[in-house]
């Protein structure tokens, strides 16, 4: 079964082998590093478009980005309110 288009059949192979028999610390170790890169290229991509853009705004622009503007507003809206 071929899981990427960039990644010949042999070489998903050897990947779902090694993680197979990675431990579940080295599992989860490998998802948050990945949580994180993604993390990060959300936030690069986000400065780029926004080059003066404070703390604040870029982590507003990130919930945003990754679970809507509606969800972001009741979030942060409920954050303002809760700090007044």
């Amino acid at each position: 079964m071929k899981l990427f288009e960039d990644t010949d059949l042999k070489t998903e192979g050897v990947y779902v082998d090694l993680l197979s028999k990675c431990s579940s610390a080295k599992k989860t170790e490998i998802l948050c590093n990945l949580y994180s890169t993604a993390i990060s290229m959300i936030d690069h991509n986000i400065q780029r478009n926004n080059s003066f853009i404070s703390d604040e705004d870029l982590v507003y622009k990130r919930t945003e980005f990754l679970f809507g503007t509606e969800l972001a507003k009741k979030i942060y809206d409920k954050k303002r309110y809760s700090e007044s």
